[in-house]
């Protein structure tokens, strides 16, 4: 083959090579030549075949690579078409002028490839940059653009990473955020050059890649395993356990860095967890998304307090096993009549507990004796059976981020409020001005169980009560202009354990858009972001 092409084919062919093999090496040039990066790499890694393709495999449709590798095509192109024109000219007086102008057509057309690159990758990020991965990796959300558009002091975001070796899918989030506000500069610190750059906002040394946000009243610091979510699973063909990637959070925690170091007040808003009845403890996802929210959750006693205290940005009252006595239970109330935040989470429990429910009576709301069996296939985990709910999603501020997402509900109650035999997810009375929102339904074919340790099976029987329900309900009661009353009830007491969290990401992102939407006008909160699930779509191809 190779020796029935002619020379100049030869030429062509090898000089083609040779420029691609450069272009895959430039990336290690640059690096070797400066970390840091300089005029002289930028202009060189013009000529960095591999980096483009990074964004298009990280799931982005970039117009800054496509126009990339169209000057490239057409670069060897022309150095092609050079080659073989070089041929055509045999050795005589006109060599010398010949080959300078060979010469300076090729510097041109190098140079103007570079030009090209170099005006194309000043075009915002925005602008030029499509997300096309499955779950919106890259995305900026309204909730983002809106903390953002707020800014009016400058903050910097120090990546601990030479330019060289950069992550491709955290950079190109960086590069969106710049994009969003003049108050936001990305600079790359290079951990080999400055060691110890990060003692001036931290005693630990984070991890490569990390992120440090700093402004000129204070610094948080973002691991680099704090944006990368993994799991350890068991691989059941070897055995053996795998850490898998399962979810991106660089704009949650992004936007709640951000947000924490341009607050006005050194003073994090606090929910309180009321114990001392054998409640449960909120798992370590949902502490996660208060602790983005740039709020402090801490434990309270009702017994040893004259009253909730004043400076609670919200509650979480979680599937207590005992009752409240007669007096922490109006403490409650007492908070909420002055239009407090609350997150009320019921059980089923053979032993009755008056005061708590005293709690929900104050707003109409009650949970039916027995637990929740929905005979609707798809509504419940196949693999536990009708008492574990996959309840539907009904749009509202509560539940923003779960579109079309279920929510893992084991062994949970109804939940009842007035006028719940209508067809209404919203429902209120003026004179109480009191609004009902019901946030996860139960099919049609959903029964409560109000006699558990003696049914028979999961269909209707004596005793029982006929659905639908709702088990996911907000309350808001007006108190005055300046404020209202929001309780959120659910009621299975799983719904916000690490055992949920395992099973689906929905019930941590129906956490934090409760407790974002309950900290909206608190004017020291920050936004609650969700994190991103970092999954490839299956392509189904069918018979």
């Amino acid at each position: 083959f190779i020796s029935a092409l002619t020379e100049s084919q030869v030429i062509a062919a090898v000089l083609s090579f040779v420029v691609l093999f450069v272009s895959y090496m430039m990336k290690g040039i640059t690096g070797i030549i400066s970390s840091d990066g300089n005029v002289l790499t930028k202009i060189m890694n013009c000529f960095d075949i591999y980096s483009p393709f990074e964004k298009f495999a990280g799931g982005c449709l970039d117009i800054t690579a496509v126009v990339y590798y169209l000057t490239v095509i057409a670069l060897l192109n022309f150095l092609t078409v050079q080659s073989i024109q070089k041929r055509r000219w045999s050795i005589s007086k006109k060599t010398f002028s010949t080959g300078v102008f060979s010469v300076s057509f090729i510097a041109v057309a190098m140079a103007l490839t570079v030009v090209v690159n170099l005006v194309v990758n000043t075009i915002p990020t925005d602008k030029t940059s499509i997300d096309c991965s499955y779950s919106k990796l890259y995305s900026i959300t309204k909730a983002t653009k809106k903390a953002v558009k707020k800014l009016d002091a400058d903050v910097t975001i120090y990546a601990l990473v030479s330019e060289s070796k950069k992550d491709a899918q955290i950079d190109e989030v960086l590069k969106r955020y710049e994009d969003l506000s003049n108050h936001i500069k990305v600079k790359y610190v290079n951990p080999s050059k400055k060691p110890y750059f990060y003692k001036d906002y931290t005693d630990t040394a984070p991890n490569t890649n990390s992120l440090i946000v700093v402004s000129d009243q204070r610094s948080k610091v973002i691991d680099y395993y704090d944006i990368y979510h993994y799991e350890t699973n068991m691989d059941s063909s070897t055995y053996s356990y795998t850490n898998d990637l399962v979810g991106f959070d660089a704009e949650g925690q992004l936007t709640s860095a951000i947000e924490y170091v341009t607050m006005d007040s050194d003073k994090l808003p606090i929910v309180y967890q009321i114990t001392g009845h054998d409640e449960t403890t909120v798992g370590s996802a949902f502490e996660d998304a208060i602790k983005k929210a740039n709020m402090t959750l801490s434990s309270i006693e009702l017994l040893n307090e004259e009253s909730v205290p004043k400076d609670a940005a919200a509650i979480i009252i979680n599937a207590p096993q005992k009752d409240f006595n007669k007096n922490d239970a109006q403490k409650v109330i007492d908070y909420l009549q002055k239009g407090g935040k609350a997150i009320i989470v019921g059980m089923h429990s053979e032993t009755e507990m008056p005061n708590f429910a005293s709690i929900l009576d104050t707003y109409g709301v009650s949970l039916t004796t027995g637990p929740i069996a929905d005979n609707d296939a798809q509504h419940y985990y196949n693999m536990g059976g009708p008492l574990y709910l996959l309840p539907n999603v009904n749009s509202s501020s509560y539940t923003g981020s779960l579109s079309g997402g279920y929510v893992y509900l084991p062994i949970s109650l109804g939940i009842n409020y007035p006028q719940n035999s209508t067809t209404d997810d919203t429902e209120s009375t003026e004179e109480s001005k009191t609004t009902y929102t019901s946030l996860l339904d139960t099919s049609d074919d959903a029964v409560a169980k109000n006699n558990p340790n003696s049914m028979q099976d999961y269909g209707y029987e004596d005793g029982d009560d006929k659905g639908p329900f709702s088990v996911g309900l907000a309350v808001e009661d007006k108190v005055d202009d300046d404020h209202t009353t929001q309780l959120v009830v659910f009621a299975s007491p799983y719904v916000f354990s690490d055992d949920a969290s395992q099973m689906t990401t929905n019930n941590a992102s129906l956490f934090s858009d409760v407790i974002g939407n309950m900290i909206t006008d608190t004017q020291s909160a920050g936004s609650v972001i969700p994190e991103k699930e970092y999954t490839l779509s299956n392509l189904t191809v069918n018979a």
